[in-house]
């Protein structure tokens, strides 16, 4: 947003917000800007008169709160899509559930912040409140998640490899063993969609959760040693429509690696190993 779109906004909504800046600017921490302040109130505003929202008037300034130390650089478009959100309809909740979706709302602006498509965020806030995970778990996963989503680390990518967990019976310390360990790799730097796609792979050879775990590590392993990721997942794909056995797929992979150690280059290795059927050729 440009100086003079923050400073038209100020000017025009200085006269609708009279009646909530007092509340927002007497809790609100020394440092902040006149058009932090305004575009606060101005989402606390839209939160109390949408119709669609109709959000009770301390709930609303709660969430400008939050929101006026992030105003200086989001609009108030996405941060009103994400309370929206998160703010049940036609319901009051107890302190400590106001607290929890404050904190979501904090975890989501930041993701948005970083980079993260804002749908994808939603989609990960709706993915966890519908999910039948304990109410630790869905803390533990909104915050794994959100606390690490960027422009370069989709979060409806981890979305979709917990829930093809969750296909597979995977539940408990097992399900948070596996988010574990896909943030660890986005932190890292790995982009966590070439994760989803070796992890669909091998979970179309094999239902058991231990052999997919030391298959992945296998992956990452590789990846680590330098191997694209988006090369090896385009591998393991093939691998698993020619091979379809967990076996199988290891023993070739096994190869291939072995070729890449010993100086090839990955792609190279991969057809030496898997040579193109004649289809492939021809395409």
């Amino acid at each position: 947003m440009t100086g003079l779109r923050r400073t038209a906004i100020c000017v025009a909504v200085a006269a609708l917000i009279a009646g909530l800046a007092p509340s927002i600017t007497r809790g609100a921490t020394p440092g902040f800007t006149v058009v932090e302040r305004a575009l606060a109130t101005e989402l606390a505003r839209q939160l109390t008169e949408d119709r669609s929202i109709k959000a009770p008037k301390s709930i609303a300034l709660a969430y400008a709160r939050v929101y006026m130390k992030r105003a200086y650089r989001l609009d108030v478009e996405p941060a009103k899509a994400i309370a929206k959100h998160l703010l049940p309809l036609g319901r009051r909740f107890k302190d400590s559930e106001n607290r929890q979706r404050l904190q979501h709302f904090a975890w989501s602006i930041d993701a948005v912040l970083r980079g993260a498509d804002l749908k994808e965020v939603l989609a990960t806030l709706t993915f966890a409140a519908e999910s039948t995970f304990s109410k630790a778990d869905k803390e533990l996963f909104v915050e794994q998640v959100l606390a690490n989503a960027s422009r370069y680390a989709s979060p409806l990518a981890i979305v979709k490899i917990i829930d093809l967990a969750n296909d597979n019976g995977l539940v408990g310390k097992r399900r948070r063993d596996l988010l574990s360990w896909v943030i660890a790799q986005v932190r890292r730097g790995e982009n966590p969609e070439y994760i989803r796609q070796i992890h669909v792979s091998i979970a179309e050879a094999t239902p058991n959760f231990r052999q997919q775990q030391e298959f992945l590590d296998k992956c990452y392993r590789a990846v680590r040693r330098g191997v694209a990721a988006s090369a090896l997942a385009k591998a393991v794909a093939q691998m698993q429509e020619r091979q379809q056995t967990t076996r199988r797929i290891n023993e070739t992979l096994d190869r291939v690696l072995a070729l890449y150690g010993a100086g090839r280059p990955f792609d190279e290795a991969v057809r030496t190993v898997m040579p193109p059927k004649k289809e492939e050729e021809e395409e």
